[in-house]
């Protein structure tokens, strides 16, 4: 599953940042202690978190314990025929071996859940009726500040990263703060022209090539400061802003816990720092780091105001909203948003998650439509909408963008991998500022080379997504000479891949959605063009016979918005949730056909070379513990893989204190004890947590049964591991124990299936 040439896979108990690595290497602690003190107390408040469980799914309250009781219990702990001494258990305990990335039991958090609301059912008078009333308001609140919160972010992140991407090339006289737009708002009367923007070139010298120069060199350095000084916050203040965050995301929502992923701190700096990556001219987008800054926020709101805060479960579909409110405001398309979020992102998402992310996604719509950041009413600078329509003989230049779409998400993934491979080869990524550095650097001198690159990406995808007209400045609409803008199509076609790949796993913010988008625009303008361009010189050919005289027949921005789905497709494998998001962006009702076809065929041939997206493979990647919806399933027994009985630490009728258990701990890689009748026959009674008991007296000697889970998951050794695998994915389950008549034949984690099936 890992792509080969990496080291082997570190224990996914460890922490997932082991020095080593390819991408992960050993990162520099936070500046800011305070906010790793807060995500050390989470984790604390975690294993507090003992609210009681039954197996018979009653809520009870359970019994102190003392010597007295434990006399008195026929199940109490000691371990059984294991030949450990407690001295040689007495050794420094690992970092990060047990709490990181742990597995949350969805039953397990459900069951609990559903405990503390029978007892706030009980509550009576004033107190009760206020807390059943915050108890039902506080998700709705939550999901609202939410959606107000991204809206408003993701507003300024576009007025922000508008006015620092124009300051690249000039200023405006008459406001330092109007970026080139709001400047020119209104042009000279008679020229057209906007006197009050001045280029840096202009500024300085009066001769045309000084001019050029000069604004080349202000291009170059002021990209390079931004882009250093976006690593720079990144690395020093926090290192989990870098990247898209939608790898995480996935891996958190499909029921692993990462901590210190969410933060203030984090919203803060990637807020921040994705204004300055985008400005930098990187061929990045915002859609991806805009999903991880509303989960932060929703995970600061659920923090603050939910009564329900340790609970996991809870906390996953809050964040499947919040991941929807992202999307929708990176798209401008609530609907496209929530079908992204149960595509791509979410695990678990039953119908009332749905509707909280319906409604989040909606609200930050709306939020963001009430900022009016470009103060004309749309939501995205590119957005656009057309009324064409479509003749049969475009059926095939659509198959071939589609096809060309999946090449090229198969051969992105595979370069970005090699890219990674030999950075990792040659320990470039132990000097992540230098090499930002250098990638802008580079990326400036290409982009003001050419006249499609030079402009921020959203304003080149919006050109794309034009239909030709008097103002057309890229010369998109030389129709009698096609030869210029064709090359400067291809050029930035293929200057742009190159870009993307090397830039894609910087220590920057950056997400993949965007590059993608303008890559398939700029193939599919080219290839419109071509085909404009066929039909104008052969307008009487047969294929063209259902053309109308005198109307335009091909429209190459349709091409553009085609090839951008394409693309999209084949590097995500975005199917449904794309089509819906292009037609949110675009309001083409009559294209929703040919974009579909696109789409489907880019990601048959994406699929044909490999199935999983680039999300997908940076998770595998990064050896994160994620168990996917679509594995090739080994046909064997699950007792070839799962940790045998003699390997275990169980429990058995002898007492026991929970300062030995917790030594038993310190080497030991599972968070609990199967318990069994005795080591003769090794009868299974049922599973005890750690965590439910490790915050008593050390030297309390414990009655294991109100703690204990009597009917854990089980199955028979023999079972598939198909059927291990679908009770995984199915349940949301931590772990299964495999019995034979009663008698404990061995257990297998959710992480050991995946380690040991399905990344051999």
């Amino acid at each position: 599953m890992y792509a080969e040439g990496y080291p082997e896979s570190p224990e996914l108990d460890q922490d997932f940042e082991k020095p080593g690595s390819p991408i992960e290497q050993k990162k520099k602690p936070y500046k800011r202690k305070k906010f790793e003190k807060k995500g050390q107390k989470m984790a604390e408040n975690r294993k507090k978190d003992t609210l009681l469980r039954e197996p018979e799914e009653t809520c009870v309250d359970k019994p102190f314990f003392s010597k007295k009781n434990a006399k008195n219990s026929d199940v109490s702990l000691t371990p059984s025929t294991t030949k450990i001494s407690i001295e040689s258990l007495k050794k420094k305990e690992p970092e990060h071996t047990i709490n990181n990335f742990y597995t949350i039991d969805w039953v397990d958090e459900n069951t609990k859940e559903r405990c503390r609301k029978e007892k706030l059912r009980k509550l009576k008078g004033i107190r009760g009726k206020s807390a059943r009333f915050w108890e039902f308001n506080q998700v709705w609140f939550i999901i609202i500040a939410t959606g107000i919160s991204i809206g408003v972010i993701s507003g300024f992140i576009d007025i922000v990263s508008g006015w620092l991407s124009d300051i690249r090339e000039g200023y405006c006289k008459s406001g330092f703060y109007l970026n080139n737009i709001f400047c020119c708002w209104i042009p000279d009367q008679f020229e057209k022209t906007c006197s009050d923007w001045i280029s840096w070139g202009d500024l300085i010298s009066s001769s045309k090539r000084k001019s050029y120069i000069i604004s080349y060199v202000f291009y170059v350095v002021i990209v390079t400061l931004f882009g250093g000084i976006s690593s720079f916050l990144v690395i020093n203040y926090a290192y989990y802003a870098k990247g898209s965050g939608v790898s995480e995301i996935k891996t958190i929502l499909s029921g692993f816990v990462m901590h210190n992923f969410f933060g203030e701190w984090i919203l803060v700096i990637k807020s921040l720092s994705i204004c300055l990556s985008i400005a930098s001219g990187l061929w990045i987008g915002k859609e991806g780091p805009l999903i991880h800054i509303a989960c932060c926020c929703a995970d600061l709101f659920f923090r603050i105001f939910s009564t329900s805060k340790e609970n996991q479960a809870k906390r996953r579909e809050i964040l499947s909203a919040a991941a929807a409110a992202g999307t929708s405001v990176a798209f401008g398309a609530p609907i496209g948003g929530v079908l992204f979020t149960l595509e791509q992102l979410s695990y678990y998402f039953p119908e009332r998650t749905m509707w909280k992310s319906f409604v989040c996604a909606m609200i930050g719509a709306m939020s963001l439509k009430f900022v009016n950041p470009f103060r004309d009413g749309r939501l995205l600078i590119y957005q656009a909408f057309f009324k064409v329509e479509w003749y049969s003989f475009e059926l095939i230049p659509i198959s071939l963008l589609g096809i060309i779409g999946g090449l090229y998400g198969h051969a992105f993934i595979k370069l970005n991998e090699k890219v990674l491979k030999f950075k990792y080869k040659y320990q470039i990524s132990r000097f992540p500022i230098q090499e930002v550095l250098i990638v802008v650097f580079i990326t400036g001198i290409v982009n003001y080379s050419n006249v499609f690159m030079k402009s921020h990406h959203y304003k080149l995808l919006a050109k794309l997504f034009q239909k030709c007209n008097e103002n057309d400045t890229l010369g998109f609409c030389l129709v009698d000479n096609i030869l210029s803008p064709v090359l400067m199509l291809l050029l930035a076609t293929i200057f742009g891949t190159f870009l993307s790949v090397i830039t894609f796993g910087l220590q920057v913010p950056s997400g993949i959605i965007l590059p993608s988008m303008v890559i398939g625009a700029l193939y599919g303008r080219l290839i419109g063009i071509i085909i404009q361009h066929i039909q104008h010189k052969f307008p009487s050919a047969r294929i063209f016979s259902a053309c109308k005289p005198g109307v335009e027949c091909v429209a190459p921005e349709i091409y553009s918005i085609i090839g951008a789905a394409s693309a999209l497709a084949g590097v995500t494998r975005m199917t449904v949730s794309l089509v819906i998001i292009m037609f949110e962006l675009t309001g083409a009702l009559t294209y929703l056909l040919p974009i579909i076809i696109a789409v489907v065929i880019s990601k048959w041939v994406g699929d044909a070379f490999g199935k999983y997206g680039i999300y997908e493979n940076w998770i595998y990647i990064n050896n994160y513990p994620y168990l996917s919806k679509e594995l090739n399933i080994k046909h064997d027994t699950i007792e070839n893989y799962m940790t045998k009985t003699a390997d275990l630490i169980n429990i058995i009728a002898k007492g026991h204190t929970i300062k030995t258990l917790e030594l038993l701990l310190k080497n030991y890689t599972y968070r609990g004890f199967p318990v069994i009748n005795s080591d003769d026959n090794a009868i299974l009674i049922g599973y005890c947590y750690f965590s439910e008991t490790q915050f008593l007296d050390p030297s309390t000697y414990i009655n294991l049964r109100p703690w204990m889970n009597k009917s854990p998951f089980t199955l028979s050794p023999k079972s598939t591991i198909h059927l291990t695998a679908n009770l995984f994915q199915k349940l949301g389950i931590r772990l299964v124990l495999f019995t034979t008549n009663g008698q404990l034949q061995g257990l297998i984690t959710k992480k050991d299936l995946i380690k040991r099936v399905f990344n051999t």
